[in-house]
């Protein structure tokens, strides 16, 4: 796994940090740095920052740790909390870095081998 797609989940993350930073049934709402943001649409902004091309690589991930295949309407479900969220969130961005870890110890591995 690419290191920039926990890069993308951490910074999503931190958009969506306090409550008054996330929303439901709209990808966003307000303006600059007051802006609200749905899970997804935290991961779309924080990847066009750091690397386009892994939005749906982190979004995937975030959904797998969910559970769900499709994160808007996980993120849009009634009773759903920013807490849940965050909860999520952190469950993915541990999951994947546990994954990192795994593959740089085996090629570190490796690489002592030869």
């Amino acid at each position: 796994m690419d290191s920039k797609v926990v890069d993308i989940l951490r910074f999503a993350r931190e958009l969506v940090h306090r409550p008054e930073l996330w929303c439901q049934r709209v990808s966003s709402r307000g303006f600059g740095k007051a802006t609200a943001r749905c899970a997804s649409k935290a991961i779309a902004d924080a990847a066009e920052v750091v690397h386009p091309d892994l939005r749906w690589a982190a979004d995937g991930l975030l959904a797998s740790a969910a559970g769900v295949d499709i994160l808007v309407l996980w993120n849009d479900a009634w009773g759903r909390s920013h807490r849940d969220v965050l909860a999520v969130f952190d469950g993915a961005i541990a999951k994947a870095q546990q994954h990192q870890d795994l593959a740089a110890t085996q090629h570190a591995a490796r690489i002592s081998a030869e």
